[in-house]
């Protein structure tokens, strides 16, 4: 039996901080960003797609707090359902 609420903290946990990471990264070195995706597509070219140049933490804290709200609620649920299954 899998305890639902600590795996859903831990893996909300987790994808949080990614997501901090990746922000920072974005804000930091947006070519990198763009020359990471452009090695990943075999050199499909992306200089169309156009990074904002001042990020609206606003935004990124309302993307952040949805994020990890569906994300703790879908684990937790998932959890939950396996281990009526398991019985």
């Amino acid at each position: 039996m899998l305890k639902s609420i600590q795996l859903a903290n831990a893996v909300t946990i987790v994808c949080v901080a990614c997501y901090i990471l990746f922000f920072i990264v974005v804000a930091m070195a947006p070519d990198l960003v763009y020359t990471y995706m452009a090695s990943m597509a075999l050199g499909y070219d992306f200089s169309g797609m156009e990074f904002p140049e001042n990020l609206d933490l606003g935004l990124a804290a309302l993307g952040l707090i949805c994020m990890a709200a569906s994300i703790w609620v879908f684990v937790f649920l998932t959890v939950w359902l396996y281990n009526r299954m398991v019985k």
